[in-house]
């Protein structure tokens, strides 16, 4: 859990240990009490601090103070958060029957923290975010309350991601599914990150409806694991030391860059959906060189498949003042087969006048000074 999820956790248990129902406060002195059930609440000022015990139901708000909801927190209608809010649990409904959708929109300076689980009522609600939103552990790593559902996050309709989409719960299994015969759209052009430990695989429920994640720019980052119905990269970059699957059969081009273990050195694993391959015409791998030990050389697995690299740009960098010696071999790519047509590297320069050799072995594409 980072510092300020933690600082901004402890302001919550601090407040609510004093509270017993809902209060509005505000810069200027106390407000009137406000009821637990909370139909209509159109505006929460800049300088608003709402704690309720019991659980929020919103409809049209407007947020721009502080929200702190010790139970649930229900969207009926629309919720535009500018501001803070951190919830146990987190809903975003089935609209108002009247062909409008739940839909909440957390904007840039917006920061929507959930402890315990979202759910998504509806194939038409929507969340938006071009903030930060993050689920994280707030009992701590594997604690799992015996009234929480299976799911950390049970989903229908759209996300859309712009800004920062962080899951970071290390509850020792899986903390996402898609509800019913749902449809999931995961649309990312922002960072949409899983957490060191983390399982958000979508498809270990095949009976469940279809999850497709499309990523038009931005990242990808995964250091648990991660799997949807349909994942489609057309622009931006893959990175993490962890695992995803459920790539379908696009190609991943020139403004596709893959990054084993991102800003430290690690293992990444790409697997396709049942009808797609890993196939690359024209992207970019960086991999990052520390020593000739497997944990200090950046790797690349396409497990259980193929890897089809019509024409892959290699980058390769050197870390931690480490020089490659005569002899030495670096396993950087792994596959059941690697069909190779142009590998374009982009090497560091070699002292002493050695120099790199780039080998498909047909399992591997291995570097190799001479």
């Amino acid at each position: 859990m980072n510092k300020t999820a933690s600082f901004l956790i402890g302001i919550f248990v601090c407040i609510n240990a004093q509270l017993v129902q809902a209060e509005l406060y505000s810069s200027n002195g106390y407000r009137p009490r406000i009821p637990i059930e909370i139909r209509h609440l159109p505006l929460i000022g800049r300088e608003d601090t709402v704690v309720d015990f019991l659980s929020f139901d919103i409809n049209d708000t407007i947020n721009k103070g502080l929200i702190f909801s010790d139970a649930s927190f229900y969207v009926y209608s629309t919720f535009d958060n500018y501001g803070f809010l951190i919830a146990s649990v987190f809903s975003i409904e089935g609209g108002q029957g009247d062909g409008t959708n739940s839909k909440v929109v957390n904007h840039e300076s917006g920061n929507i923290i959930i402890g315990l689980w979202t759910d998504m009522y509806s194939n038409e609600s929507i969340f938006e975010n071009a903030g930060k939103v993050s689920y994280v552990n707030l009992g701590g790593d594997n604690y799992v309350p015996n009234h929480v559902p299976d799911a950390f996050l049970l989903l229908r309709g759209v996300i859309k991601n712009t800004g920062t989409f962080l899951v970071d719960r290390k509850a020792n299994e899986n903390v996402c599914h898609q509800a019913g015969n749902a449809s999931v759209n995961i649309i990312n052009d922002g960072l949409f990150e899983i957490g060191k430990g983390t399982i958000c695989t979508f498809m270990s429920d095949s009976t469940h409806g279809i999850v497709e994640f499309v990523q038009n720019s931005g990242t990808l980052k995964v250091d648990g694991e991660f799997s949807a119905s349909s994942i489609a990269i057309h622009k931006g970059v893959i990175t993490g030391n962890g695992a995803i699957t459920g790539f379908a059969a696009y190609a991943l081009n020139d403004k596709t860059l893959i990054t084993p273990g991102g800003v430290s050195i690690g293992s990444l694993s790409l697997s396709p959906n049942d009808n797609g391959f890993i196939f690359c015409d024209l992207c970019s791998i960086d991999i990052d060189i520390a020593g000739i030990e497997a944990t200090k050389i950046d790797h690349l697995a396409i497990v259980d498949d193929n890897f089809y690299a019509l024409r892959l740009n290699l980058n390769v960098h050197l870390r931690d003042g480490f020089i490659p010696q005569q002899g030495d071999s670096f396993n950087i790519i792994s596959a059941n087969t690697i069909y190779s047509a142009q590998i374009y590297p982009n090497l560091p320069e070699l002292p002493g006048g050695l120099n790199w050799d780039v080998q498909n072995n047909g399992t591997n594409i291995i570097l190799t000074v001479y």
